[in-house]
């Protein structure tokens, strides 16, 4: 027993040492937050910290986990956000520890898991234990899946993470069914599991995860065989295919269902052509494959480092289907991140379910780093056995001259190319170094003059300092409490001023952690999925196009929020919104706009067409009269009121499906006002009214989760 648990440990082990090195400054200051070197902002604290925070809030203080985000964009549905996180179960470390070291745990744990992954998926493709931690290291350590930690990506990462550990998956199901097929619906059945996971952390990881599992199923079919020799059953295959479809939908269901519906409703569902490829990798980035890009974008990262490359070409010395199978998925992956540049990603558009909802297809790369990942295992496995016969070991050598000389001449042209910057001269001639070393190295072992063991030490010195320093070079660490105190005292004196309200800022100057802590609630916000209804309310309010795709609302015309741009405020609209204040990083002017103070370089301005957050109006058209209401209470999730009738009651809450009223504790329906508005009439007299959020898709995902997840601890407890 003692060993079974001890096995496992072992092989963790040193990829948990690898993730303390890539992520060493994070290492040792653990209640710190990474940026990207050339970043101002992390996706970690703009969305995934105050939504750590809100449910720490809902959890701890009011018993329930929240349904409804009320602290930014007036509201949105919180459970179908990805971004949440709730769905995710690891995440909840956030919710239940100290935020900024759980997070850095957690994408510690995750680069761990991803390289003992590769690791696992380099054996199943035949690699001995010396060439499968250097595929381990590899991938745990590529330069892109470290870049988007310093980028915040937090759910990426850890739907990235599982892509190693799906592969395993399809490699253990398709023996499964060659051989016996005993145990098949087990191993579909966890299959289909690992991908809901992966949906889980990140639905946008899903459709690349789900072609690379598509492909390399077909692969891994194609050259299996049972034991009989003779072709592999087609129904048996269908069944194992077919159980882990269902196991993967009841997995996802709890966010998928939710999801859903917001899509339908959200800016995501106008997706241009234009927008869906904006963010694709330049045509002239693809030299980056072998010219270190420090401190480069992350997105465009394509960079897996010198000895990873050498490797990878080694394995053509080996295996030569698995080596091509494997350089086809890296092109594959390369040509996809590429977008419109090359035919294939609109056909793919075309064809591919979800395809049409992503907008980065530059995070195709990372299929392209797993890829070179397992190449590299192949390929030293290739040199060791290549020890064995002078004619193998001058066919690797052979090999490696061509795949060095060409790396140096790439490497070369760049540095000598006419208007290269010193910088860009400076990464090539890194690399022209790093290839030289790898090439000696690979000089001294074929020549047998370095045995086996140190050899492998060195490819293994050569791989880590090589993306070690990539990540450093990428990686800023920044204190957790001076990114939760810029600009807090500005959020607590608004928040006092606001007493309850919420505050807009068209410059962003009020960060959502410090509005979440400060208990602000905010009608802007930067978050991918908005509603289109709010979208275009928010237009006509302060005065930007409705037109195109944002991540930010509003959306800020040069992508810097602090600076100045036209901004045409409506105040009595902002009202509806129960806006009270605003503040911003440039002086504004508008009727109804009051200045009221300065402070931290912000103006704070008080709108005096403001309205409360509920009132009473004659009718729904009768929009310029209104009466204050007798009493509001707000909660997670509901809201109750009493108010005297007879009129039109308006919320001043987001409408949105799953919300629902009752007055006097009977259903009462619910219409909007405004165009974004809930209402609700009420009779003659004094009422309760009580609107809670409450949709239906999230119960019933959340139940079929559950279920799906029972069904496989009962499939994998069964003898």
């Amino acid at each position: 027993m003692k060993r079974a648990w001890f096995q496992p440990v072992r092989e963790a082990v040193p990829f948990l040492a690898a993730a303390a090195l890539w992520l060493a400054p994070l290492t040792l200051s653990p209640s710190s937050v990474a940026f990207w070197r050339g970043g101002a902002y992390s996706d970690l604290v703009i969305s995934h910290w105050p939504n750590a925070l809100l449910v720490h809030q809902g959890a701890f203080d009011a018993g329930r986990i929240p349904l409804w985000n009320p602290t930014i964009l007036s509201g949105t549905p919180f459970a179908a956000d990805p971004l949440s996180g709730i769905w995710y179960l690891p995440n909840w470390l956030a919710v239940l520890f100290p935020v900024a070291l759980s997070f850095n745990l957690l994408f510690l744990v995750h680069l761990a898991w991803a390289g003992w992954g590769a690791a696992r998926l380099a054996k199943a493709e035949g690699v001995e234990g010396r060439g499968a931690l250097v595929s381990g290291l590899a991938f745990a350590g590529a330069p892109k899946l470290i870049g988007h930690i310093g980028l915040g990506h937090l759910g990426l990462v850890e739907a990235v993470c599982w892509t190693p550990w799906l592969l395993v998956a399809i490699q253990s199901m398709v023996d499964t069914l060659s051989r016996d097929g005993r145990g098949w619906l087990r191993k579909s059945a966890l299959l289909g599991v690992i991908f809901g996971v992966i949906f889980l952390a990140d639905p946008r990881w899903s459709v690349p995860a789900g072609i690379i599992g598509i492909v390399y199923a077909a692969f891994r079919l194609a050259r299996s065989h049972n034991i009989g020799g003779s072709s592999l059953p087609m129904k048996r295959v269908a069944g194992g295919a077919t159980a882990s479809g269902l196991f993967a939908l009841g997995t996802a269901a709890g966010l998928a269902i939710p999801l859903w519906e917001f899509l339908q409703l959200s800016t995501r569902a106008g997706l241009t052509a234009g927008e869906r490829t904006a963010l694709s990798l330049p045509l002239g980035r693809l030299t980056n494959l072998v010219v270190p890009d420090f401190g480069g974008w992350p997105e465009w990262l394509a960079y897996p480092g010198i000895a990873v490359i050498v490797l990878a070409a080694l394995a053509f010395a080996g295996n030569r289907p698995k080596a091509l199978f494997w350089w086809a998925t890296a092109l594959g992956g390369g040509l996809l991140a590429l977008g419109p540049a090359l035919p294939i990603y609109p056909i793919a558009d075309l064809l591919i379910p979800g395809l049409s909802f992503l907008r980065v297809p530059a995070r195709f790369l990372f299929l392209t780093s797993l890829s070179f990942a397992v190449l590299a295992g192949l390929g030293l496995q290739s040199l060791l056995h290549s020890s064995k016969d002078a004619r193998s070991r001058r066919g690797v050598l052979r090999i490696g001259i061509i795949a060095s000389t060409s790396i140096i001449l790439i490497e070369l042209a760049n540095a000598l190319a006419p208007g290269a910057s010193n910088v860009l001269r400076a990464r090539a001639f890194a690399g022209t170094a790093f290839t030289i070393l790898a090439f000696v190295w690979l000089g001294l072992m074929t020549r047998g003059m370095v045995g086996s063991k140190v050899g492998v030490a060195g490819w293994v010195f050569l791989v880590c300092a090589d993306l070690a320093l990539m990540a450093f070079s990428s990686l800023r660490i920044v204190p957790a409490d001076s990114v939760l105190e810029d600009r807090a005292s500005l959020a607590e004196t608004v928040a006092g001023e606001a007493a309850g309200g919420r505050v807009l800022s068209p410059s962003y100057s009020l960060h959502q952690p410090s509005a979440v802590i400060a208990g602000l609630e905010l009608a802007d916000g930067i978050v991918p999925l908005q509603l289109a209804s709010y979208r275009d309310f928010m237009s006509e309010s302060l005065g930007f196009s409705a037109e195109g795709y944002s991540v930010t609302l509003p959306p800020f015309p040069n992508g810097d929020p602090t600076t100045k741009w036209p901004v045409s405020l409506d105040p009595e609209r902002l009202g509806l919104l129960n806006v009270t204040h605003v503040v911003s990083d440039f002086p504004l002017q508008a009727d109804g706009l009051v200045l009221d103070t300065r402070q931290q370089g912000a103006y704070v301005y008080r709108n005096a067409h403001v309205r409360p957050r509920a009132w009473l109006q004659p009718s729904r058209d009768a929009t310029q009269e209104w009466s204050p209401i007798e009493r509001i209470e707000l909660s997670v999730d509901a809201i109750q009121i009493r108010a005297r009738g007879p009129g039109t009651l308006v919320v001043s809450e987001v409408s949105y499906p799953g919300w629902r009223a009752t007055i006097d504790g009977r259903m009462a329906p619910i219409t909007t006002v405004y165009g974004l508005l809930m209402s609700v009439d009420v009779p003659e007299g004094a009422h309760d009214v009580v609107l809670e959020f409450r949709p239906a898709g999230v119960y019933v995902g959340g139940g079929v989760t559950l279920l799906t997840l029972l069904a496989l601890a009962g499939l994998w407890s069964r003898r």
